[in-house]
């Protein structure tokens, strides 16, 4: 915080007065976030309780047994679930319910973060409630549809990567073999 107040007074010209401003405007911020984890935890300690998770993956087994069918269900989940909840409490919520679920299909616990957190943030720059779109939406002065016209070849890319540490989980999993 002390290098941030630094920063922001010699490289962008913050003044001093305006600091009770920015610290009321991050504590409220920070505040709201927190108040969607807390109940996104409530929740998810209710659904454990009500072993949800084990009645998903019963679910799922019913579906498919097919290891890469289980993995474009859970991408499309969390695709979907990225549009319109928020990285940090979608977190909260699905690890602990779909975890059992993807060690049910023999997913390395780090694959599956890395698959969960790369979709959950694909969504945060994805219509209609992707947050990261609004926020540049503002700080660029564009119109949605413009900024949304412009990430469309972004989108295959990022889907194609989404693809690549999904379904190769060599690319996610050699670095962390070293330790």
């Amino acid at each position: 915080m002390v290098y941030a107040c630094i920063v922001s007074y010699f490289v962008y010209g913050v003044k001093f007065n305006a600091y009770p401003e920015i610290f009321r405007a991050a504590a409220l911020n920070t505040g709201v976030v927190m108040l969607v984890c807390a109940t996104a935890m409530a929740l998810t300690w209710y659904l454990a309780v009500g072993q949800v998770p084990q009645l998903l993956t019963e679910f799922i087994r019913g579906i498919t047994n097919d290891r890469l069918v289980f993995l474009f269900i859970l991408n499309v989940l969390l695709f979907l679930v990225g549009m319109f909840i928020d990285l940090t409490p979608s977190l909260f919520l699905l690890v602990p319910i779909l975890l059992p679920v993807a060690r049910v299909y023999g997913l390395d616990p780090v694959h599956f973060g890395v698959i969960m957190v790369t979709n959950l943030c694909v969504g945060l720059i994805t219509p209609p409630v992707g947050t990261v779109l609004y926020v540049t939406n503002s700080i660029a002065k564009i119109s949605l549809g413009d900024l949304v016209k412009e990430l469309l070849p972004m989108y295959v890319v990022l889907f194609m990567v989404v693809l690549l540490i999904t379904y190769v989980p060599f690319l996610v999993l050699w670095l962390p073999s070293f330790l």
